[in-house]
Protein backbone atom coordinates (compact mmCIF):
# COMPACT_ATOMS: atom_id res chain seq x y z
CA UNK A 1 0.00 0.00 0.00
CA UNK A 2 1.19 3.14 -0.94
CA UNK A 3 1.19 5.98 1.66
CA UNK A 4 3.35 8.89 -0.54
CA UNK A 5 2.24 8.74 -3.56
CA UNK A 6 2.72 12.28 -4.26
CA UNK A 7 6.26 11.61 -4.96
CA UNK A 8 5.41 10.73 -8.33
CA UNK A 9 3.87 13.84 -9.37
CA UNK A 10 5.47 16.53 -11.47
CA UNK A 11 5.40 20.07 -9.45
CA UNK A 12 2.15 21.32 -11.49
CA UNK A 13 0.50 17.93 -11.23
CA UNK A 14 1.08 18.40 -7.07
CA UNK A 15 -0.24 21.96 -7.25
CA UNK A 16 -3.65 20.81 -8.97
CA UNK A 17 -3.77 18.53 -6.74
CA UNK A 18 -3.66 20.44 -3.86
CA UNK A 19 -6.41 22.89 -5.29
CA UNK A 20 -8.72 19.50 -5.71
CA UNK A 21 -8.00 18.96 -2.30
CA UNK A 22 -8.26 22.48 -1.05
CA UNK A 23 -11.93 22.48 -2.92
CA UNK A 24 -12.86 18.82 -1.47
CA UNK A 25 -11.82 20.11 2.32
CA UNK A 26 -13.26 23.88 2.37
CA UNK A 27 -16.51 22.05 0.76
CA UNK A 28 -17.01 19.25 3.40
CA UNK A 29 -15.92 21.11 6.18
CA UNK A 30 -17.93 23.76 5.82
CA UNK A 31 -20.98 21.17 4.78
CA UNK A 32 -20.55 20.12 8.19
CA UNK A 33 -20.88 23.44 9.83
CA UNK A 34 -24.81 23.42 8.06
CA UNK A 35 -23.19 25.29 4.75
CA UNK A 36 -25.70 24.74 1.91
CA UNK A 37 -23.22 25.46 -1.33
CA UNK A 38 -23.12 21.92 -3.32
CA UNK A 39 -20.09 20.98 -3.98
CA UNK A 40 -19.60 22.12 -7.99
CA UNK A 41 -20.81 25.78 -5.97
CA UNK A 42 -17.80 25.78 -4.35
CA UNK A 43 -15.52 25.04 -7.06
CA UNK A 44 -17.12 27.74 -8.93
CA UNK A 45 -16.40 30.16 -5.81
CA UNK A 46 -12.99 29.10 -5.13
CA UNK A 47 -12.05 29.33 -8.77
CA UNK A 48 -14.07 32.08 -9.77
CA UNK A 49 -15.72 34.25 -6.52
CA UNK A 50 -19.20 34.41 -8.09
CA UNK A 51 -21.58 34.10 -5.51
CA UNK A 52 -24.16 30.97 -6.13
CA UNK A 53 -28.38 32.19 -5.96
CA UNK A 54 -29.94 31.66 -3.04
CA UNK A 55 -26.55 31.66 -1.06
CA UNK A 56 -25.96 33.82 1.77
CA UNK A 57 -22.48 36.13 1.96
CA UNK A 58 -21.53 34.41 4.98
CA UNK A 59 -21.65 30.64 3.30
CA UNK A 60 -19.67 31.84 0.89
CA UNK A 61 -17.17 33.64 3.14
CA UNK A 62 -16.85 30.81 4.88
CA UNK A 63 -16.07 28.61 2.14
CA UNK A 64 -13.29 31.71 1.35
CA UNK A 65 -12.03 31.48 4.36
CA UNK A 66 -11.41 27.98 4.79
CA UNK A 67 -9.99 27.44 1.31
CA UNK A 68 -7.27 30.05 2.29
CA UNK A 69 -6.92 29.35 5.78
CA UNK A 70 -5.72 25.83 5.22
CA UNK A 71 -3.48 26.52 2.32
CA UNK A 72 -2.17 29.36 4.19
CA UNK A 73 -1.86 27.79 7.38
CA UNK A 74 -0.30 24.33 6.03
CA UNK A 75 2.45 26.01 4.25
CA UNK A 76 3.34 28.27 7.28
CA UNK A 77 3.48 25.36 9.78
CA UNK A 78 5.61 23.27 7.51
CA UNK A 79 8.11 25.74 6.48
CA UNK A 80 9.45 25.44 9.99
CA UNK A 81 12.23 22.65 10.94
CA UNK A 82 11.86 23.33 14.28
CA UNK A 83 9.17 21.59 16.23
CA UNK A 84 8.75 23.78 19.24
CA UNK A 85 7.84 26.76 16.50
CA UNK A 86 5.50 24.31 14.43
CA UNK A 87 3.86 23.66 17.73
CA UNK A 88 3.16 27.21 18.61
CA UNK A 89 2.27 28.17 14.64
CA UNK A 90 0.04 25.64 15.29
CA UNK A 91 -1.90 26.54 18.31
CA UNK A 92 -1.85 30.37 17.02
CA UNK A 93 -3.50 29.82 13.68
CA UNK A 94 -5.63 27.50 14.42
CA UNK A 95 -6.85 29.84 17.13
CA UNK A 96 -6.63 32.85 14.89
CA UNK A 97 -8.73 31.09 12.04
CA UNK A 98 -11.02 29.60 14.27
CA UNK A 99 -11.87 26.41 12.01
CA UNK A 100 -14.92 25.75 14.12
CA UNK A 101 -17.93 26.87 15.37
CA UNK A 102 -16.68 26.40 18.91
CA UNK A 103 -13.97 24.70 20.62
CA UNK A 104 -10.75 25.97 18.52
CA UNK A 105 -8.79 26.56 20.76
CA UNK A 106 -8.77 23.41 22.88
CA UNK A 107 -8.45 21.68 19.08
CA UNK A 108 -5.23 23.89 18.79
CA UNK A 109 -3.98 22.68 22.28
CA UNK A 110 -4.52 19.02 20.92
CA UNK A 111 -2.95 19.91 17.66
CA UNK A 112 0.05 21.52 19.41
CA UNK A 113 0.55 18.40 21.90
CA UNK A 114 0.26 16.29 18.71
CA UNK A 115 2.92 17.75 17.43
CA UNK A 116 5.23 17.80 20.63
CA UNK A 117 3.97 14.36 21.50
CA UNK A 118 4.87 12.78 17.58
CA UNK A 119 8.16 14.27 17.90
CA UNK A 120 8.62 12.90 21.56
CA UNK A 121 8.83 16.23 23.46
CA UNK A 122 6.47 16.54 26.62
CA UNK A 123 3.22 17.80 25.93
CA UNK A 124 1.86 21.02 27.38
CA UNK A 125 -0.98 21.53 30.26
CA UNK A 126 -1.57 25.01 30.26
CA UNK A 127 -2.15 24.48 34.21
CA UNK A 128 -0.52 27.37 35.38
CA UNK A 129 -1.46 29.92 33.30
CA UNK A 130 -3.91 32.87 34.04
CA UNK A 131 -6.70 32.53 31.69
CA UNK A 132 -6.95 36.81 31.60
CA UNK A 133 -2.91 36.45 30.41
CA UNK A 134 -3.51 33.63 28.28
CA UNK A 135 -6.64 35.38 26.67
CA UNK A 136 -5.09 38.63 26.51
CA UNK A 137 -1.59 37.18 24.45
CA UNK A 138 -4.30 35.25 21.89
CA UNK A 139 -5.84 39.00 21.18
CA UNK A 140 -2.79 40.68 20.45
CA UNK A 141 -2.03 37.62 18.08
CA UNK A 142 -5.23 38.50 16.57
CA UNK A 143 -4.89 42.09 16.58
CA UNK A 144 -1.42 42.69 15.82
CA UNK A 145 -0.31 39.95 14.39
CA UNK A 146 2.07 39.70 17.16
CA UNK A 147 3.25 36.43 18.63
CA UNK A 148 5.91 37.14 21.06
CA UNK A 149 3.29 37.34 24.41
CA UNK A 150 1.99 34.18 23.49
CA UNK A 151 5.73 32.76 22.69
CA UNK A 152 6.26 33.45 26.39
CA UNK A 153 3.43 31.66 27.58
CA UNK A 154 4.28 28.64 25.42
CA UNK A 155 7.80 28.71 26.27
CA UNK A 156 6.58 29.12 30.45
CA UNK A 157 4.36 26.03 30.38
CA UNK A 158 6.42 24.21 28.41
CA UNK A 159 9.23 24.52 31.06
CA UNK A 160 6.67 23.71 33.55
CA UNK A 161 5.22 20.64 31.89
CA UNK A 162 9.15 19.31 31.52
CA UNK A 163 9.81 19.60 34.77
CA UNK A 164 6.44 18.77 36.46
CA UNK A 165 5.41 15.57 34.29
CA UNK A 166 8.74 14.40 32.93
Amino acid sequence: MLYNNSTKLSPAEYKNALKRLAIDLSWKSSQIERNTHSLLETERLLKDKPTAAGKTIDEATMLLNHKEAILEMCTIINSRDNIFEKALLAFVLNSYIQPLVDGYKRTARIINNAILMQHHYCPISFRTIDSIEYKKSLLIFYEQININSFKKIFIGQFEFAVNTYF
